[in-house]
């Protein structure tokens, strides 16, 4: 009788385990890409909204307060748990006598030939006016219709919709599957800075700011000291950027400065993360070395797609 119910406790055990593991799958597939069900929309003048902020051109772009965003390349998706993800893909390389057909092959590049008209075609069938952004005063703008007929990474298969433009000679796409309503709310919400070309981040002066300066890295991810003086003194400030995750650590004459309570003692270079203000890391902005306060107030892609670091020093 024992060996008996023994027995019965090792498959009770088997399939609780079973249960418990089929349900987290569950739920972070339904988090990686979200049910395809009709979502409520959303007003983008609610202030729980918050802003994406491209460091590369400098533009902005509202999204729901329950989204969260990840960044790759000149890819950003933006997801939540309740709703499709929305994809926004650019600054793409432009041109300065921009077509439909231009457009066109920006679109099929992502959802690809397959279950989509060719170029000419899918301008007069899949491409449409756009007067919701009339207020960017782009070169020329359309939303389209596609198809994608096989899954591709995080992209799923089915029916999108989205939107293509051409602004200061650069492309920008922002899409979804057709069941997600917030699409038409965060189109409207584009935000740059003037009608000229950003080829680099603008070193502004910060408010509180002895000197503010941009740290960047080589293509090969290798850091490039800057040497500068405070006080008429002279240190040497390097850094360690990881501008896809938001967050940098930096060092003054080879010293990263006190441990806090990330530093991380397997990666001495990386010892103490810092965050801009405002973002999803539980990182400081800040951190004192060798007297000198380091403010990290932006990190990005430069044009040349080299990962940079804005910081505000003072003394």
């Amino acid at each position: 009788m024992k060996q008996k119910n023994k027995g019965f406790i090792v498959v009770g055990i088997i399939i609780a385990i079973l249960i418990i593991t089929g349900v987290g799958l569950y739920y972070w597939n339904q988090k990686s890409i979200g049910p395809e069900s009709v979502s409520e929309p959303i007003s983008s003048t609610d202030t729980s909204w918050k802003i994406y902020l491209d460091e590369m051109v400098g533009f902005k772009l509202k999204y729901p307060g329950d989204y969260v965003f990840r960044k790759i390349g000149s890819t950003v998706a933006f997801a939540s748990v309740n709703n499709t993800p929305i994809t926004l893909v650019g600054p793409g390389l432009g041109n300065v006598n921009v077509t439909d057909l231009t457009l066109s092959f920006s679109v099929l590049n992502i959802f690809g030939k397959e279950g989509n008209p060719e170029h000419a075609v899918f301008v007069k069938s899949n491409m449409f006016p756009a007067p919701e952004l009339n207020y960017l005063n782009p070169d020329l703008a359309f939303k389209f219709k596609a198809n994608r007929v096989k899954p591709v990474n995080s992209l799923p298969s089915g029916s999108y919709k989205g939107y293509v433009f051409q602004k200061n000679e650069r492309i920008y796409l922002l899409y979804s599957l057709d069941t997600n309503t917030v699409l038409s709310e965060m189109v409207k919400t584009f935000i740059f800075p003037g009608n000229s070309n950003v080829s680099s981040p603008v070193t502004s002066a910060v408010s509180g700011c002895v000197k503010t300066i941009t740290l960047q890295n080589r293509k090969d991810g290798a850091s490039i000291p800057q040497k500068v003086t405070l006080g008429g003194k002279d240190y040497n400030i390097d850094s360690h950027i990881e501008s896809e995750d938001n967050w940098a650590s930096f060092s003054i004459n080879g010293d990263i400065g006190p441990k806090g309570k990330y530093y991380n003692p397997l990666a001495p270079t990386v010892g103490n993360p810092l965050a801009v203000k405002g973002g999803s890391l539980p990182f400081p902005d800040s951190i004192v070395i060798q007297g000198v306060s380091i403010k990290f107030t932006k990190v990005g892609y430069t044009q040349s797609q080299q990962e940079f670091a804005e910081v505000c020093l003072n003394n």
